[in-house]
C-alpha cells in the first residue's frame, strides 16, 4: 500500500476513512479534491484504476460510490 502514500494525485487534497460505530467491519472513505475537474481527470486515469483493484482487493464485496461536492465547512480548520 505504500504506492498509496506516494502516489501524486494533481488536487487531491486529503481521504478521510470511517469506521461505524454500529458495525467495526463497515468503513466509509471520503476522498476530497481541488474541485470536480480534477476529481475527474483522477476518476478517467488508468493509474487510479490500477490503485483501486489494490484497494477492492481487500474488501468483500464491491463499493458504494456516491460523488458529490462540500457546500459547507466549519470548524477552526475547515477550510
Amino acid at each position: 500500500m505504500d504506492s498509496f502514500d506516494s502516489a501524486q494525485i494533481k488536487g487531491w487534497m486529503a481521504d478521510y476513512i470511517f469506521q461505524m460505530d454500529a458495525d467495526s467491519d463497515e468503513f466509509y472513505l471520503v476522498a476530497v479534491f481541488k474541485d470536480k475537474e480534477s476529481y475527474q481527470a483522477n476518476a478517467d486515469d488508468p493509474s487510479q484504476h490500477e490503485r483501486f483493484l489494490v484497494f477492492r482487493s481487500f474488501l468483500e464485496d464491491d463499493p458504494e460510490w456516491n460523488d458529490g461536492v462540500i457546500v459547507s465547512a466549519t470548524g477552526p480548520n475547515a477550510s
